[in-house]
């Protein structure tokens, strides 16, 4: 029979394991989501006011292949090209982005492709990895919603954490995080479209990374929720201004998403 005492330890033991456990994964969605890597040619008009946020389920179809209006996405490997800075791969297509502006991407077509594409783009240089001369300008232009604020906040933090832990490029971009990003093979592997109108998306957006010391890659998926204004696509702040608040680990690709091609 257990003792009183020795249920006790046991209680916090696993109390003391489920809350690492909690640690852990909350580290892992917040590395994946900082490493969706990345500048690259593209982009249109970059600006605009705060709009409010959508979210899922407001009014936008539910979409899949073979989706009716020509709501289907049709990126796929064959259909995007890769291109690299700091090492770090994203994709581009026709779709955008079509103009590049002071580290900004935008000019994305109003189209499923171009509001995936957005999203992609626009979550990247939202991270602190890039330096404020990115992430400010691209959440301050290009995102939109009520906590848009408070994620420019803790973006700043975190950034500053990081500057004073290792060196800048002369950007201001975390040199240490990007090479880590780089090391680890962090990047967007897929998508898929839950739903979309001229007006409206909502991107499901798989990312991956092989974390040192494991042999297997970790995925997590992010949900993202876009608006069409002023000419291109915005992307909605996460709900208290944490990624966390809309992603979740997933152990396997699911079936249904579309692999961009870098395995």
């Amino acid at each position: 029979m257990i003792s009183a005492d020795e249920a006790a330890r046991r209680t916090r033991r696993r109390a003391k394991r489920a809350v690492v456990a909690g640690a852990i994964v909350g580290v892992l969605v917040l590395v994946l989501v900082v490493a969706l890597v990345v500048n690259t040619a593209g982009g249109g008009k970059v600006g605009g006011e705060e709009q409010g946020g959508a979210a899922p389920g407001s009014g936008a179809a539910p979409v899949g292949p073979g989706g009716e209006n020509g709501s289907a996405a049709t990126l796929s490997a064959s259909t995007v090209t890769w291109s690299e800075i700091y090492g770090a791969p994203i994709p581009t297509s026709a779709a955008g982005p079509h103009k590049s502006e002071k580290g900004l991407a935008a000019g994305f077509d109003q189209s499923p492709d171009g509001a995936v594409l957005a999203g992609i783009h626009i979550l990247t240089r939202a991270s602190g990895t890039y330096g404020p001369k990115v992430f400010r300008p691209t959440i301050n232009l290009q995102m939109v919603g009520s906590d848009k604020g408070i994620l420019l906040s803790k973006v700043e933090a975190e950034y500053q954490r990081l500057k004073a832990l290792g060196p800048t490029g002369r950007n201001g971009e975390l040199v240490t995080e990007l090479a880590k990003g780089r090391q680890q093979d962090s990047g967007v592997w897929g998508y898929r479209l839950d739903g979309y109108t001229p007006d409206t998306a909502f991107v499901q957006l798989l990312s991956r990374t092989t974390p040192a010391g494991s042999a297997q890659p970790t995925y997590v998926n992010v949900g993202l929720s876009l608006k069409w204004a002023e000419g291109d696509w915005r992307l909605s702040a996460p709900p208290q201004g944490e990624w966390k608040n809309v992603s979740r680990l997933v152990p396997n690709p699911p079936a249904d998403y579309i692999a961009l091609g870098r395995d």
